[in-house]
């Protein structure tokens, strides 16, 4: 679910649709990778709004506390789409997350060896039964909002046996970018060179829920968790994150969305053409107008004969 995404907007729609200050990310590599990019997959970067400073814990092990509030303490940054799936976690797979194909690197804590990277994190996940992603959950300054301006989905059409698998791209209706709900690891990694300079790598996963008896139950089962309103948003960052994430439901998002199928060129991963995300008929469509035209040329030349 959601293995591709559209992000065409420019840093200055992300800052709009988020109310978050988008000058703080001139300097920073957010805005190199907003903007122009029809198909983007997990390993690459997203643009994002997290909390501007990491808290640091208190002896007693809780986060300390901030006295400041609202947007102004957030910024717009960039993070790597997809995490390592620690070992120890893999057992909550099936449920609660959804992998992708590439490797991961060691672990930085002890924890385990890293196996294949996720993109997704399924909201039954954190609620403890993916602890890496629901410990994350549980720190303000571990959620984030990822901007997006939408995102693919896959679905087998045509007869039994000779199926064709169409993309369909799914938007926002009034064509805002889309705010997905997200969590994110930090991790320390050190520069190749001679100074041993420390880095400081953030990534996110997309957060998803059931998409039954939704507008998008159709295409697929599930569906990236949107941030549809500032209420939703707010309560994502800063309030009450399991309210918003246990009670959102597709009925919710009645309406939000828009969608129509691209070109099967799609289906190659890392195909960018200028088509890629716009409207076409459908496969079956097209291959139903050519049997058609067959059989009607084939009756003209009975008749003429």
């Amino acid at each position: 679910m959601c293995g591709r995404v559209n992000a065409c907007a420019s840093i200055e729609d992300v800052a709009r649709a988020s109310r978050v200050d988008g000058r703080d990310a001139t300097s920073s590599d957010a805005r190199d990778v907003a903007g122009s990019r029809r198909n983007v997959s997990p390993g690459s970067s997203l643009p994002v709004v997290r909390a501007k400073t990491m808290m640091r814990k208190t002896r007693d092990g809780k986060p300390r506390e901030t006295s400041d509030d609202g947007r102004e303490t957030l910024t717009l940054t960039s993070m790597v789409w997809g995490v390592p799936l620690r070992s120890r976690a893999s057992r909550g797979t099936e449920r609660g997350v959804d992998a992708a194909v590439d490797e991961g690197d060691g672990g930085d804590d002890g924890g385990g060896a890293w196996v294949p990277r996720t993109y997704n994190a399924r909201v039954e996940g954190l609620d403890g039964d993916v602890p890496q992603f629901s410990r994350l959950a549980e720190r303000d300054d571990r959620r984030c909002v990822m901007y997006v301006d939408g995102f693919y989905e896959w679905r087998t059409e045509g007869p039994r046996g000779r199926g064709v698998k169409q993309p369909y791209l799914v938007r926002r209706s009034d064509g805002a970018p889309m705010a997905l709900a997200g969590v994110f690891e930090r991790k320390k990694s050190v520069a190749a060179d001679e100074e041993k300079v420390n880095l400081t790598n953030e990534e996110a996963v997309i957060v998803t829920m059931s998409s039954a008896h939704g507008d998008l139950e159709w295409l697929h089962d599930r569906q990236p968790m949107v941030l549809s309103t500032d209420e939703d948003f707010d309560a994502w960052m800063f309030g009450d994150w399991r309210g918003v994430a246990s009670t959102r439901t597709a009925k919710d998002l009645a309406g939000v969305f828009a969608w129509h199928p691209v070109t099967t060129r799609m289906n190659v991963a890392d195909y960018s053409g200028e088509d890629a995300p716009k409207k076409v008929r459908r496969a079956v469509e097209k291959d139903a107008g050519s049997i058609a035209s067959m059989f009607a040329a084939a009756k003209k030349r009975k008749t003429e004969t």
